[in-house]
């Protein structure tokens, strides 16, 4: 599951990183904010090795962090309703490992505890923009490896700064009591650390994290064999437009074309 609003490149090579999983999924679900090329099936993103399910999700500005818990908790509905025993979601601009969807699955399937459980990848590991015109998904990815991370600016799509907000797997017979304590939850700044107040949200949006929490469940991080693969920004915002894909500022017109064949 993930939540697009005009991240495309990004969206075509995290589809390339789960179609090099160890284990790929049975369902993929994105929620398309505002996002007319995504919603109307333009992005070539199915895949004939699993069921794509695209459906539309709230554009709310001014209030990211409401419109990123409506998104997710959207998805995950579509995700379950679909038949998925364990719900997996990734932030648009990461790339999954190759072991990533596999140890998610073995943990929530072999798991004992009976409280719902909130497991969530190690910090991602920030990339550099590739080479070529494409993310070295299927080997390669570790050559590219930055420094340090390269934040983008939030919006519709991202959560808090937080390891659970880019990656995290849920048990489906825990979402229901997740998804009714995120969405009523009403949480005091000042009594609780991990939410942040700003200006633009007078009222804080608890996290995911707090959900848990509140239920008496149990907050986890997968082994760091489970890698998670930040996009740098300047490559992942590159947004489609049907046969080639535009790119920000500075990009090069022949580029375009070449991204197109090469992620299709």
């Amino acid at each position: 599951m993930t939540v697009v609003r005009g991240e495309h490149q990004a969206l075509l090579a995290q589809v390339d990183g789960l179609s090099t999983n160890s284990w790929q999924p049975d369902v993929h679900v994105t929620v398309a904010v505002a996002d007319r090329e995504l919603h109307r099936n333009k992005l070539p993103i199915r895949s004939d090795r699993w069921e794509t399910f695209i459906v539309p999700g709230r554009d709310l500005r001014r209030t990211p962090r409401a419109a990123f818990r409506a998104s997710v908790i959207q998805a995950c509905e579509v995700a379950l309703t679909s038949g998925a025993e364990v719900l997996v979601f990734i932030d648009v601009r990461h790339l999954p490992g190759r072991r990533l969807l596999q140890t998610y699955a073995e943990h929530a399937t072999n798991s004992t505890q009976t409280c719902p459980v909130l497991w969530h990848a190690a910090d991602a590991v920030q990339l550099d923009v590739p080479l070529g015109t494409v993310y070295p998904v299927s080997g390669g990815l570790r050559s590219l490896i930055a420094p340090g991370p390269v934040f983008a600016q939030p919006g519709p799509t991202t959560g808090p700064p937080a390891a659970w907000a880019e990656s995290f797997a849920v048990r489906a017979g825990d979402w229901a009591t997740l998804r009714k304590a995120w969405a009523a939850l009403r949480l005091p700044a000042d009594e609780h650390p991990t939410v942040t107040p700003s200006s633009r949200e007078p009222h804080p949006v608890p996290s995911l994290v707090d959900a848990v929490m509140s239920v008496g469940g149990s907050f986890f991080q997968v082994p760091e064999d489970a890698v998670l693969y930040r996009q740098h920004p300047r490559f992942a915002d590159t947004r489609y437009l049907p046969g080639a894909l535009r790119l920000p500022e500075g990009g090069t017109p022949g580029r375009c074309g070449q991204m197109a064949s090469a992620s299709s």
